[in-house]
């Protein structure tokens, strides 16, 4: 299409738009609406309003909108032309919130547009207070067809009503006197939750493990305080909200962590041994907690001798713990572990201190045994020294008996002693 003769066709539509009322042919069929016509609204919420044509089958290519609205109901935040098909505004949309006022002038090249909801704008509009609020087309306002004249072909225009109601209350203040820290964990699976109800209708609750349920309508009993029961560990939370001046008002959430559960059974192992001369052992232990976790450990050593047995106390300890001096006996050591929610667990071992004493009793039988040892060592070397002496001794006397036989004629004596020897 030639651009001179778009240009030509805005324009000739845009001066025929302008003209007054009595020089401008007369035809019907079109219609301006609004979008939607009806509505409820939240007073400080938000919601759009567009402005719309019914062109009635014919093609138009210039719109004059001239609308009133409620101002102490509505606040216009400002127009939206995106979705808009007026490709030349001869006056931009301009509004006056303190009037009420909003008027725009647009329009667009042959062929113009034949629709049944062509949009001209959109506005986006603040419930400011609650009332009845109305936005209403003037007299002023005209659809021109595209048909060289400016016939004014608009027969008709919707206006629009909305009811703004006012915020609803917020949800009450919740707060727990059997679990008052959100963050914190309990063993307790049965919290009470408190609230003030200045004013209050009806209330509706709900103890669930969601963070985010609503509760219904359904009103329960009246009441500002309610006990409820968690089955299982974990993140619960209450759920409350109250109907005040004839409306329901906002959820109010509460959560609760609970914990019911003590940490797993473990047992402390003693080093170097359960039975040992070290009069301070090294006592070493760790256990899990699937909820919370462990928070901490706490430990004490019991005496277990019959003539001085003793309970002692608990200290909070971290492993590995150097036990302090114990003197010989029998002792039990007992480990308790703590998880956030304060249940707890016992673990236990058993110690035998071997004192300075024995170890001195040990000491002087092994100084016994080595004595003994080497007294046998002694009589053994005296006994074999004796037989040796006495064997030398006969030796020489058997030598000298020999050789006087010799000096007589050597003829041997007969001895039966001697079995050897020649009779």
């Amino acid at each position: 299409m030639n651009l001179n003769l778009v240009v030509f066709s805005v324009f000739l539509g845009m001066a025929v738009l302008l003209m007054p009322m009595n020089d401008r042919p007369k035809a019907s069929g079109a219609t301006l609406y609004l979008s939607p016509t009806s509505g409820s609204f939240v007073s400080e919420s938000t919601f759009d309003v567009s402005i719309m044509v019914n062109t009635g089958g014919q093609a138009i290519n210039a719109v004059t909108a001239d609308l009133t609205f409620s101002p102490d109901e509505l606040q216009i935040v400002g127009p939206d032309s995106s979705s808009s098909f007026i490709s030349v505004w001869i006056a931009q949309p301009t509004f006056s919130n303190n009037e009420g006022k909003i008027n725009l002038v647009g329009g667009l090249p042959t062929p113009g547009i034949n629709s049944s909801a062509g949009n001209i704008l959109t506005i986006k509009f603040r419930a400011k207070s609650a009332g009845k609020a109305t936005i209403s087309f003037t007299s002023a306002s005209k659809i021109l067809a595209n048909d060289g004249s400016g016939t004014d072909i608009l027969s008709s225009s919707n206006n629009a009503t909305y009811n703004i109601t006012p915020q609803p209350p917020a949800g009450p203040n919740i707060s727990s006197t059997t679990h008052p820290d959100q963050n914190s964990w309990y063993s307790n699976r049965a919290p009470q939750f408190n609230w003030e109800s200045p004013g209050v209708q009806a209330i509706s609750y709900i103890y669930d493990k969601s963070p985010n349920t609503e509760p219904d309508v359904t009103a329960e009993a009246m009441a500002t305080t309610i006990s409820s029961t968690a089955d299982s560990d974990g993140a619960w939370f209450f759920h409350l909200r109250v109907e005040a001046g004839g409306a329901w008002g906002g959820t109010s959430h509460f959560k609760t962590q609970i914990d019911a559960t003590a940490p797993a059974k473990f047992t402390p192992l003693v080093n170097p041994s359960r039975v040992s001369l070290n009069q301070r052992p090294i006592v070493t232990f760790q256990t899990t907690d699937a909820m919370s976790g462990v928070d901490h450990y706490e430990i004490k050593v019991e005496s277990r001798d019959n003539n001085k047995n003793s309970a002692g106390f608990f200290t909070e300890q971290q492993s590995p713990y150097i036990l302090p001096v114990l003197e010989p006996g029998k002792y039990q050591v007992v480990v308790k572990a703590y998880d956030k929610a304060g249940n707890t667990v016992e673990g236990t071992a058993q110690i035998e201190i071997i004192g300075s004493g024995a170890s001195d009793w040990l000491h002087n039988i092994w100084v016994l045994i080595g004595l003994a040892l080497a007294g046998l060592v002694i009589i053994a070397v005296i006994i074999w020294l004796v037989i040796r002496r006495r064997r030398r001794r006969r030796g020489r006397e058997l030598l000298m008996t020999t050789n006087q036989y010799q000096n007589q004629g050597n003829n041997y004596p007969p001895n039966n002693n001697y079995p050897n020897y020649p009779a």
